[in-house]
């Protein structure tokens, strides 16, 4: 008796090529530069709000410039941007608990989300009229 054969013939999976296909990472790049753009407009906006010390907005920014140069190496190299995406907001938010302490960071995240919600917004009206 034959071995039973497969359901999904092998060349049908994806493979290694597909997952660098040209659009697939352009659009990856094009992601990875609308995220750090919402990020960068809505942390500016929570750090005036929170009325933070000199110390901690130079921090926060020296965090929020890091966290650009990982997204820039993600856009640059065409990686699995997921996954390292994943982890640079996991560090930058981190960072960012160490310099704003537990009770600190919870308001920053708060106020961040709110932000981004606005600035997504924004971003997809100008899109929309194509500005």
């Amino acid at each position: 008796m034959p071995p039973p054969q497969p359901e999904t013939p092998p060349e049908a999976a994806p493979g290694p090529a597909e997952a660098h296909d040209p659009t697939t990472l352009a659009r990856q790049r094009e992601l990875v530069v609308h995220e750090r753009e919402i990020v960068q407009q809505a942390d500016e906006k929570v750090v005036e709000s929170l009325n933070l010390t000199d110390a901690q907005r130079a921090a926060i920014r020296a965090i929020d410039e890091q966290y650009v140069r990982t997204m820039q190496s993600i856009e640059s190299s065409g990686s699995a941007a997921t996954e390292i995406d994943l982890n640079a907001k996991r560090t930058r938010r981190a960072a960012i608990g160490d310099v704003l302490a537990t009770d600190g960071l919870h308001a920053f995240i708060s106020q961040e989300l709110r932000e981004e919600r606005r600035v997504r917004r924004e971003l997809r009206a100008q899109m929309l009229r194509g500005q």
